[in-house]
């Protein structure tokens, strides 16, 4: 792997955690107490009827399942971005064996080659 595909994955990754913390703050809030996210509840505004009650539990538990979803991407971003600093990057977790450019370049966060994660 070159120094221009490090770089170049190196700001791939970036722009994905923006992303994936932009998404997340929109689903969650920080939990200060367990330093992670809690889902957004959903917010009844004055008159409660019960057709709004069903509307904001699927809201509730629409955020809850997004929440955990990009919680895991940006933990696999995190991790892959750790990886680059150690320079562990790019090698498949399973068999060991450099996972292609073209591979990370399509999926920056990759921690397997294609034989091991089919």
């Amino acid at each position: 792997m070159t120094s221009q595909d490090l770089e170049k994955l190196t700001q791939l990754l970036k722009e994905e955690e923006i992303l994936a913390r932009k998404e997340l703050g929109e689903v969650a809030v920080a939990d200060p107490a367990s330093g992670g996210f809690q889902p957004i509840p959903a917010d009844y505004e004055g008159d409660v009827r019960e057709d709004d009650i069903a509307r904001e539990a699927t809201i509730t538990e629409t955020n809850t399942a997004l929440e955990q979803e990009l919680k895991h991407h940006l933990e696999a971003i995190l991790k892959a971005q750790e990886k680059l600093k150690t320079g562990h990057y790019g090698i498949c977790e399973k068999c060991g064996v450099e996972i292609p450019i073209e591979r990370l370049l399509a999926m920056p966060m990759a921690q397997f080659c294609i034989d091991c994660a089919g």
